[in-house]
Parts: structure tokens; sequence; C-alpha cells
């Protein structure tokens, strides 16, 4: 049996400043690749995004993970992945280069952020499995809001509701407004079943 190596993500068709395409591939163990689709996948460019976040003291005997699980956004240029070990990473599409990788929570826990990440100008929202929901500076990574849904809410409709993790679900935003299923139930320990709808204050 061979490690857990496959390719979850699904791939991203970009278009490149001068007119050219590019299909993104993220895998879990940290590689991004840039393929040109026209001609026959070749490869552009290969990076990884394992390695430490700044400010990693984990416990002894902690592990993160590298890669990517579920999927990532596009927005001015800019590939971003929520990260399995936790953190989210940017790339530029155009040259492969990391512009930048950031921690998003406890630097002593292992948390996975990999939640597909939703992308509108000036923020990037991903979810944490322990039920962080954030939203990010496109231009450097910082923290510029976030939100705990792992806790009871009073509900529109009166069913009894918990926030909980996210994994596989990312956010939608429409109308102004900013949607979140939170609690994931098959492989993390906070589940929910809770939809959430954030407006601008």
């Amino acid at each position: 049996e061979g490690p857990d190596w496959d390719i979850p993500v699904s791939p991203a068709l970009v278009r490149l400043p001068d007119g050219k395409r590019l299909i993104v591939v993220a895998t879990k163990p940290g590689d991004v690749l840039g393929l040109d689709p026209d001609h026959h996948g070749a490869v552009k460019w290969r990076m990884n995004v394992s390695g430490p976040l700044a400010g990693d003291t984990l416990p002894s005997g902690g592990k993160r993970l590298p890669g990517m699980m579920w999927g990532g956004a596009v927005e001015g240029g800019t590939m971003y992945y929520g990260l399995t070990g936790g953190g989210m990473a940017a790339i530029d599409i155009a040259t492969g280069h990391m512009r930048w990788k950031t921690n998003l929570g406890e630097s002593a826990q292992s948390v996975s952020d990999a939640s597909p990440a939703t992308a509108i100008p000036g923020a990037i929202f991903v979810g944490g499995a322990d039920g962080k929901l954030f939203a990010v500076s496109p231009a450097d990574g910082q923290i510029l809001w976030q939100y705990n849904t792992d806790r009871g809410f009073d509900t529109v409709n009166k069913v009894p509701a918990h926030g909980g993790g996210f994994s596989s679900q990312g956010v939608a935003v429409a109308g102004g407004m900013l949607f979140a299923g939170s609690g994931y139930s098959v492989t993390s320990a906070h589940p929910g079943n809770v939809l959430l709808a954030f407006a601008p204050e």
C-alpha cells in the first residue's frame, strides 16, 4: 500500500495576461503544476508549497501534511490554496512563484485549512477543520476577519443547530452575502448542521 498522495483538487483552467491558457493542478504532497493545454500538457512550471510556516513550533512528534485537498481560487493572476497542514499559500500563475504563505491559526496546533478557497476582489475566504472561517488579504495573506462557527446558533426555522468544521465544503458569495455550511462529519471531529449567512456591517 502506497502513501495517500493522489490529486483530489479540481484542476483550474486560467488565462494568462498574454492571453495564453494554463491548467493549474495541485496535489496532496504539495506540488502545484502549470500545464500548457495547447501543447499536449507540457509542464510550464512546477513548485511545492510544503515546508514550515513562519513561526511553526509543533508539539513533540507533531507533523504537518504539506499540500492541498479540495480546491483553490483564482483572483487577479494568483492562485490561492488552503493547506492540509494549516495556513494558506498564494501562487503567481504566470511564473509558478509563491507570492506568500501564511499561518491562520495557533502555530502549536496542526489544523487543516484545506477547504476550498473562495475569492472576491479584496478578500480570500477559507475555513478550517476546527470551525474557524477566515477572510485574508490577497496582497499579503494577513487575516482581515475571522469567525468561530463551532458553536450553537438560534435558527430562523427554530431547528436546533450547531456549527462545526470546514473540509470539502467552501463558502459561496452572492448578492452581497456570504453563505457558509458549517459542520463536516465524515472525517472531522467537529460535525455540525448549520447554514450561516453573513452580510457586510
